[in-house]
C-alpha cells in the first residue's frame, strides 16, 4: 500500500512484488489538489489518467487487477477504507507537513503487518523538513520504531518485530552504522557493497 502514489512509479514496483492479496493506492490525484497543503509532487496533469496508464503498461504480473485506488486526502482515512487488510510493505509519500505525517504514521501503525516494514519518503529533506519533524514527533510516543534509513528514506516496523529486522541489517550487503535515533537502535546504510555477502532468506 502506498500513501501518496503520485504517478505510481514506486507503487508499480511494489505491486510487482505480490504474489496473492490486494494492493491499496491512495492519492487526491488533480481533482483535490485544494488539499495539498505542502505542494508535495508537483504539479502534475492528468495525475491519475498517467498512473492508471503505467499501471497497465508496467505492471505486467497484475495489470492492475488488484489495485485498489482510493480519491482522498489521507488525514480522512481510517483503517475502515481498507477492507480489513493488513500490509506487510507500506510507503508513506503523501502530505510533507509535520500534521499529515504525524497522521500517516498513526494510520500506518494499524495496518502494517506483523513483520512488515513502513518506509517514510523524503526523511531528513532539507525541502520537506516536515517530514523529519512529524516522524520524530511520532517516534516519541508510537507503535513503530526505526531500524534502517537509506537515502531519504526511514524504515519503520512493529516493536516486536524490531530485533529480527535489526538481525536482517546485520547480515545486509551493504556495509551501514549502528547509530540511535529516539532510543531506537537503527542501521544507517552506506553505499559500499560488501563483495562476500551472501542473500538471507526473508519470509513476511
Amino acid at each position: 500500500m502506498e500513501l501518496g502514489v503520485h504517478t505510481g512509479k514506486m507503487f508499480i514496483a511494489m505491486n510487482m512484488t505480490v504474489e496473492s492479496g490486494q494492493s491499496y493506492a491512495v492519492d487526491i490525484f488533480d481533482d483535490k489538489q485544494d488539499y495539498n497543503v505542502s505542494h508535495s509532487g508537483g504539479d502534475c496533469v492528468d495525475q491519475e489518467k498517467i498512473f492508471r496508464t503505467f499501471l497497465q503498461t508496467y505492471d505486467n504480473r497484475w495489470q492492475g487487477k488488484n489495485v485498489n485506488v482510493i480519491t482522498e486526502d489521507t488525514m480522512m482515512l481510517t483503517t475502515d477504507h481498507f477492507d480489513g487488510n493488513m500490509f506487510k510493505l507500506i510507503s508513506i509519500d503523501a502530505g510533507h507537513h509535520k500534521e499529515h505525517v504525524v497522521s500517516d504514521l498513526r494510520l500506518c501503525e494499524n495496518l502494517v503487518a506483523r513483520d512488515g516494514v513502513v518506509a517514510v519518503d523524503d526523511w531528513m529533506s532539507n525541502q520537506w523538513p516536515g517530514v523529519t519533524e512529524g516522524t520524530i514527533e511520532y517516534l516519541r510516543s508510537g507503535k513503530l520504531v526505526p531500524f534502517a534509513s537509506y537515502h531519504n528514506k526511514l524504515y519503520l516496523c512493529r516493536y516486536n518485530s524490531h530485533y529480527r529486522w535489526m538481525y536482517e541489517m546485520e547480515r545486509f550487503k551493504y556495509k551501514r552504522n549502528l547509530v540511535s535515533l529516539c532510543g531506537y537502535d537503527m542501521y544507517d546504510v552506506c553505499e559500499t557493497y560488501q563483495s562476500d555477502w551472501q542473500p538471507p532468506f526473508v519470509s513476511v
